[in-house]
């Protein structure tokens, strides 16, 4: 055992019942949650005072409260250490472990917007799958698991990011012996890596740079129309005219050193 982790073990044992059970639960969520998770995992009566122990906690610097207002985790609690939340999963039992990523995915497959965090379900129903995989229920985790991941690749392609969908489509293929199952997963995968070339090969026609290119393919900034070489982009100066530009004859360094 390592000196840190050794330390974060210490610390879990100066933590109230209430405290210690907050810090397990959270620590199935991940390195931030919201508190409306944390109290869905609680449905059983398992703490008694939830507030209570999150204050606890943020005064112990176990947690932090995300507060900055340019924040996408604005409002959500954060583990000071990871090295805290790895140690405080490890305590849990595999049973208690599988149960509680189960009571996560529940949750959020029954919220409004479920399909925003499909490849956080597909995370739960898999991990829950890997503590245990040759349990009964094994086989229609990982279905469940793949199918929130196929879920997950077809947003992330509407969102115009196609490295996200391979990468979650090439995840659900290492789940799943099924021949039709894998047939439909792979030419997902394959039409998303076209996809990518095609926006990489129109981005660097249209005047990107090379470097920029990935990037502005994953952003979505790849428009024929929107990226022109020369144009300003928003958020950016005008490019600098080069020798390479149609039309535009730059005067040698010297005479425009001159003309300063």
């Amino acid at each position: 055992v390592s000196s840190r982790a050794a330390i974060s073990v210490c610390r879990l044992d100066t933590l109230t019942p209430d405290e210690r059970r907050a810090v397990q639960d959270a620590a199935v969520l991940g390195l931030a949650f919201p508190r409306a998770a944390l109290a869905a995992l609680n449905e059983g009566g398992g703490i008694t005072d939830l507030d209570g122990a999150l204050d606890g906690l943020l005064r112990k610097e176990i947690l932090n409260l995300d507060s900055d207002p340019r924040s996408p985790e604005r409002g959500q609690f954060r583990f000071v250490q990871a090295m805290v939340r790895t140690v405080a999963y490890e305590t849990l039992s595999r049973r208690d472990r599988k149960a509680r990523h189960l009571q996560v995915a529940a949750h959020l497959a029954s919220e409004s917007d479920a399909e925003e965090y499909a490849a956080v379900i597909a995370s739960h129903y898999l991990d829950a799958h890997a503590v245990e995989p040759d349990a009964e229920d094994a086989a229609e985790l990982a279905s469940r698991g793949v199918a929130m991941l196929e879920v997950a690749a077809q947003r992330a392609l509407l969102l115009g990011v196609p490295t996200q969908a391979m990468r979650h489509y090439a995840r659900a293929l290492e789940f799943t012996d099924d021949p039709q199952q894998r047939c439909r997963l792979a030419i997902g995968r394959k039409r998303d890596r076209r996809r990518r070339q095609r926006s990489l090969r129109r981005v660097r026609r249209h005047g990107v740079p090379r470097r920029r290119a990935g990037r502005a393919a994953v952003t979505g900034c790849a428009s024929p129309r929107g990226v022109r070489r020369g144009q300003e982009q928003p958020g950016h100066g005008p490019r600098p005219a080069t020798a390479a530009d149609p039309g535009v004859r730059v005067a040698p360094r010297r005479a425009r050193d001159h003309r300063r």
